[in-house]
């Protein structure tokens, strides 16, 4: 390799660098400056760039260009989810927060950073599409009823799933989702005067049920505060029963 390539291996060769709209990628391999391989952080599509636009931040997430020309939309949500449903008002419909919330996991910085158990957990591009999880959820409710109150599950299907896919999630209740968690971490339980008593595995999903912080059930669980919105703790057990 050339005094040059070396140069430029050693400058851009693993660094993180920013792109306008479409986040973060990594570089993996310096050809040339007119040949620089990139990862992008959110959908860990592959692109190769040259330098001088890898610097501007003007490249862009091929997987992105694809679903903006298929749909015509601009990706706004966690910066991959596209809104090309055509509807309107249904931010607070129940598939609507399901897509984001799935969205959050595969993609957030920020929820992956405050749940580790999302480290590792993407969606497929097919569902940056908020039609097409759309067509998919109306195709559940035909099978299964209304879905309020379900759960959208990735790893019933297949065990230890870490993609949101059509073909591997199902929706099932949050009463089966605890039994799953059974085996793999630890359960909490809180009451509340007017909601009764629950147990999970995850706080985001009792927090999404009612509306309110995550933190705020964490800070029961871990015992630094007695009470969140009138919940309190009643018992933390790991997979074998056992007090923690």
């Amino acid at each position: 390799m050339s005094k040059l390539k070396l140069r430029g291996a050693a400058r851009y060769l693993n660094n993180t660098y920013t792109s306008t709209h479409h986040g973060d990628a990594t570089v993996t391999k310096y050809v040339s400056s007119a040949e620089v391989h990139i990862t992008f952080k959110n959908t860990d599509a592959n692109h190769v760039v040259r330098a001088n636009v890898l610097e501007r931040g003007s490249f862009g997430d091929p997987t992105l260009h694809y679903i903006k020309e298929l749909n015509g939309s601009t990706p706004t949500v966690c910066q991959v989810g596209v809104r090309d449903d055509g509807l309107t008002d249904v931010a607070n419909s129940h598939w609507y927060k399901t897509w984001s919330r799935m969205l959050g996991r595969g993609h957030d910085p920020k929820v992956k950073a405050a749940n580790p158990e999302y480290k590792d957990v993407t969606v497929h591009p097919i569902w940056y599409s908020a039609k097409a999880f759309k067509a998919w959820y109306d195709e559940q409710e035909l099978l299964l009823g209304d879905l309020t109150g379900l759960h959208l599950d990735k790893d019933g299907i297949v065990p230890d799933n870490k993609t949101y896919h059509p073909d591997l999630c199902k929706f099932i209740s949050p009463q089966a989702n605890n039994v799953y968690a059974k085996t793999t971490g630890t359960l909490t339980t809180f009451k509340h005067e007017l909601h009764g008593t629950r147990t999970v595995s995850n706080f985001t999903l009792l927090a999404d049920e009612f509306g309110i912080s995550r933190k705020g059930f964490s800070g029961v669980a871990l015992r630094t505060q007695k009470s969140y919105q009138g919940w309190i703790l009643v018992s933390k057990t790991d997979q074998y029963g056992n007090d923690v």
